[in-house]
């Protein structure tokens, strides 16, 4: 038996519900109503292309990718924030961890990782040396780095990286009681959890 052609609006609820969001978190994501998504999302009604081009966004895909008569696999769910809008206190110890935190409200644990380049000696040198501002701009260059995090959920874990200008979360599927990970070419390590 052939499969039913995918929809927009069974695509546009794949996504929502792939990256934990419910109707009225999308819509508020969106600046449009719930009502609006449950229309989309029943092949009721269709976004408009400025709806379309913000949900791609939000998603990492390209409007053609929603649009084709295919399955979508959600990878990455992007966001951009507003660094100065989140403030720490309770369990946030910075402005990143508050992000977390406000984005994952139902997340069972948070755990923060901690960076480290995996350059060689000879990479790290000349590093140092190209650096203009030598070993005090590297400090500077550190505190400009983004911040990252898995999100323990009920039913998946995502790694999230959090930068000033936005957030980004991809399905994280290994163990998270490691002691460190590796991601392309950056080695974090655990640390604190919250």
């Amino acid at each position: 038996m052939n499969a039913e052609p995918t929809t927009l609006g069974n695509k546009i609820k794949q996504v929502r519900t792939d990256a934990g969001l419910t109707q009225e978190q999308f819509a508020e994501k969106l600046y449009v109503s719930r009502q609006a998504v449950t229309k989309w999302e029943g092949d009721r009604g269709l976004p408009d292309i400025e709806n379309l081009k913000a949900i791609a966004s939000l998603f990492d895909v390209s409007v053609d990718t929603l649009l084709k008569d295919e399955e979508l696999s959600l990878s990455v769910v992007v966001e951009p924030i507003n660094l100065a809008e989140y403030h720490k206190g309770g369990r946030a110890k910075n402005a990143y961890d508050a992000v977390v935190i406000a984005k994952y409200p139902q997340a069972a644990q948070i755990v923060e990782l901690v960076r480290q380049h995996r350059n060689s000696f000879r990479e790290t040198v000349i590093e140092l040396v190209a650096d203009a501002g030598g070993i005090f701009g590297l400090g500077n260059q550190l505190a400009d780095t983004a911040h990252s995090y898995f999100a323990v959920l009920p039913s998946r874990t995502l790694f999230v990286t959090v930068t000033k200008e936005r957030v980004e979360a991809r399905d994280y599927t290994g163990r998270t009681d490691k002691r460190t990970f590796v991601f392309g070419p950056n080695r974090y390590y655990r640390g604190r959890s919250f």
